[in-house]
């Protein structure tokens, strides 16, 4: 993502910055709340964890990649 996908239009309605009580709260601040539901939503596959990847994962964890439940096919 560059900066111009981050900042929000700004028509963009203040309630989608508000504290939902979760520890995602100080990103949806900032980024608001549609940034935040499509992380979680994303699908990461991520090949080698060494050094650098590690720390990827960690960062992609706490930002709450992939968090969301994926949606299950007949």
């Amino acid at each position: 993502m560059d900066v111009m996908e981050l900042v929000p239009d700004i028509s963009t309605s203040p309630g989608v910055f508000l504290p939902r009580g979760n520890r995602y709260d100080s990103q949806r601040i900032c980024l608001g709340e549609q940034v935040c539901r499509s992380l979680a939503s994303l699908q990461l596959f991520m090949i080698g964890c060494g050094a650098i990847g590690c720390e990827m994962l960690k960062n992609y964890a706490t930002m709450g990649v992939a968090t969301a439940e994926p949606v299950r096919l007949r």
